[in-house]
């Protein structure tokens, strides 16, 4: 890495509500190869890119969502960045379970003399990705843990 050609970005990474900084969130650049670091216990960090020009860096910190921001960097300078992130969560996940009963496995077409339908479960799943419900998933699977039916949305 030529001095001549690198370049500083000194960027901060704030709370998008309060504009409070977040320390201690992961910080990813996309230079030549990728770098990762973590913001100080004010928000920042100062990342050295080997040669000027255009860079993805990222930020995450689990309460918050990732954010990603194009930097522009010139040789020799130090450019100054601001990232901030909105609250959420990347995932949030939910599963439901319910015991069928002999009517509802009959409802369902599930053979209730055979030994392995003894208990037969449904597992409804549930997923939200980045504020996004994706669609509901149900399962059923019986004691012996063959599948019964489902996966689609529900």
């Amino acid at each position: 890495m030529s001095a001549a050609n690198a370049g500083t970005l000194n960027l901060r990474v704030l709370d998008m509500q309060s504009g409070a900084p977040i320390p201690g969130a992961s910080v990813y650049a996309y230079f030549a190869s990728p770098v990762l670091t973590r913001t100080d216990g004010s928000g920042k960090a100062a990342l050295i890119t080997p040669e000027a020009g255009e860079f993805y860096v990222a930020a995450y910190l689990p309460g918050y969502l990732p954010m990603e921001k194009n930097f522009t960097i010139k040789a020799g300078q130090v450019t100054e960045g601001t990232i901030s992130l909105p609250a959420g969560e990347v995932a949030i996940g939910e599963i439901r379970t319910e015991r069928l009963s002999l009517e509802k496995m009959l409802e369902m077409g599930i053979d209730i003399n055979d030994h392995e339908n003894k208990h037969v479960f449904n597992f409804e799943v549930i997923l939200t990705f980045q504020g996004e419900p994706l669609p509901k998933q149900t399962y059923t699977v019986s004691s012996s843990g063959k599948f019964r039916g489902g996966g689609g949305g529900g």
